[in-house]
C-alpha cells in the first residue's frame, strides 16, 4: 500500500483561523478554489472544521486518490539574545 500523498496549503493555520474570525472568507475562497483545479470537492466549511480542528483535511482528487492537506508551519525563528555589549546604567 502505497501512503497517501500531502499537499500543504499556501496558509497557515493562524491565518486561516483569523479571516473566519474577521468573517473575510478570501483566504478559505482561494483554498477552495485551487482544490476545484485539482478535481477536489468539498465545501469550504467542511475544509475549515477539518483544518482548524486537526491541521490537516483529508479529500479526493479527480481520479479518487486520497490527498492529505496541511497547513503551512512557518518555519522557527531563534529569538536573538540583546547584544549584551549595548547594556544600559542607571545613574543615581
Amino acid at each position: 500500500m502505497f501512503p497517501t500523498p500531502h499537499l500543504r496549503l499556501p496558509t497557515t493555520g493562524q491565518a486561516l483561523r483569523q479571516s473566519l474570525e474577521r468573517r473575510d472568507s478570501v483566504v478559505l475562497s482561494r483554498l477552495t478554489a485551487q482544490l476545484r483545479v485539482l478535481g477536489c470537492r468539498i465545501p469550504p466549511e467542511e475544509l475549515a472544521r477539518q483544518l482548524l480542528t486537526h491541521g490537516s483535511a483529508r479529500v479526493r482528487d479527480a481520479f479518487g486518490q486520497e490527498l492529505l492537506l496541511e497547513v503551512s508551519v512557518p518555519p522557527c525563528v531563534p529569538r536573538q539574545r540583546p547584544d549584551e555589549a549595548l547594556g544600559f546604567r542607571l545613574s543615581c
